[in-house]
């Protein structure tokens, strides 16, 4: 398991775990994964207790991460009492990681708490997500929605569906919802797929066209044949067009045998 990730100046960033960035127009950072060991590869059979004690001793949203998953591997719903302070965590990214445990070991409460994050404008102290230097209270809002969104994702809870699709038309985080939508898949998740590829940026139309793809969405080819004429290009990566995204969509989606379920 490799993760880790480096912090870059730029515009704005869209976090594709594992793979690459995408730079837009406000005000976030760049997440890059690079491959650097997990210190905690080679430790197996840890306990939920002593995971836990090494949740709670993580203060870096990314590492804690890794450790909730680990948590929600052990299936272990007894450690949830001792988390329960954490789900109103000033640091919106350490919230967001305790839910995605509750809400991965079938606890609403968790489910509730990363979606209130995308609807939470209020006043907060510097956290995580931002540029160093050169924090705002919006910046901090735009990334703490931008990391519940990730979340969802991550959680790949069919019921975050219709939560992402309404996010398509906010242009501070409908650049992740695609992602998010792929992650989750489905055949809702193809209809909001569907829909990201009307979005006027084309950063969203691409990666829509990528999870389409992933997802072995047949059902997308005649929508994605008409955007072969689509030359926008998208701001991250090789900055490919979304014709060249959707051609090579097409050519996968045409080869493969299977369909999304």
């Amino acid at each position: 398991h490799w993760t880790t990730y480096e912090f870059v100046r730029s515009p704005r960033s869209h976090t594709m775990p594992g793979f690459r960035t995408i730079i837009a127009q406000i005000g976030l950072p760049i997440f890059l994964l690079t491959a650097v060991p997990d210190p905690g590869r080679g430790q197996q059979h840890q306990s939920a207790a002593e995971l836990l004690e090494k949740f709670k001793g993580s203060g870096i949203f990314w590492q804690q991460f890794e450790v909730a998953k680990k948590i929600v591997e052990v299936r272990d719903t007894s450690i949830l009492p001792q988390l329960k302070p954490w789900l109103s965590h000033e640091d919106r990214h350490l919230r967001g990681n305790a839910a995605f445990i509750f809400a991965a070991l079938g606890d609403r409460r968790g489910f509730d708490v990363i979606t209130a994050i995308l609807d939470d404008v209020s006043e907060r102290p510097e956290g995580q997500g931002t540029v160093a230097g050169r924090w705002t209270l919006r910046g901090q809002i735009t990334a703490d929605r931008y990391y519940a969104v990730h979340l969802l994702g991550e959680l790949k809870d069919p019921q975050a569906v219709p939560v992402l699709v309404a996010l398509l038309r906010d242009e501070e985080v409908n650049y992740k919802v695609p992602w998010a939508l792929g992650e989750i898949g489905g055949k809702a998740a193809v209809r909001g797929l569907m829909e990201a590829l009307r979005e006027n940026s084309p950063d969203v139309r691409v990666i829509a066209i990528e999870s389409l793809d992933k997802l072995h969405a047949k059902d997308a080819l005649p929508r994605l044949r008409s955007l072969l004429d689509d030359n926008a290009r998208s701001g991250f990566g090789e900055q490919v067009s979304v014709a060249e995204a959707a051609r090579k969509a097409i050519i996968n989606l045409e080869r493969s045998p299977d369909s999304v379920q």
